[in-house]
């Protein structure tokens, strides 16, 4: 039987790309973003979500922060404040062009990344393996 886990917890959304305060502030990666990072208050800590932004992945990172295990935490020296912006005209950045390599290595990543998710799901089929021929004896 599974042990419920009790946390309170106040959610907050930013959009990071009209508060870039919060980027620096949390060590967050543009690229990695959505994200959900935790706030500790009274500890002055935070913690990142590292993986998947898909339910299985949050439940985790919750229950682990609740758990104070599998997490790092950082320290928060002070908690950013939002100015007062029009995110609507904010310009949002342009994909990055990427070189063909870089394309390429990007696609390969993309693909291993999947192949180990439906590895771990089970999901994956497997190949039928082909049956050896046996040489007859001249």
């Amino acid at each position: 039987m599974k042990k419920s886990i009790r946390i309170q917890a106040t959610i907050v959304w930013v959009n990071v790309t009209c508060h870039p305060e919060f980027v620096r502030t949390f060590y967050l990666d543009i690229m990695a973003i959505p994200n959900i990072v935790a706030v500790i208050p009274k500890k002055k800590v935070f913690s990142n979500m590292i993986g998947h932004f898909d339910v299985e992945s949050i439940g985790s990172f919750i229950t682990n922060l609740a758990n104070s295990k599998g997490i790092q935490l950082n320290p928060l020296n002070s908690f950013p404040i939002p100015k007062e912006v029009e995110c609507s005209l904010i310009q949002p950045q342009k994909d990055i062009p990427l070189t063909e390599e870089e394309r390429k290595l990007l696609d390969e990543v993309i693909e291993e990344e999947k192949n180990k998710k439906e590895e771990l799901k089970g999901t994956k089929k497997k190949k039928p393996k082909k049956k050896k021929s046996k040489k007859e004896d001249l």
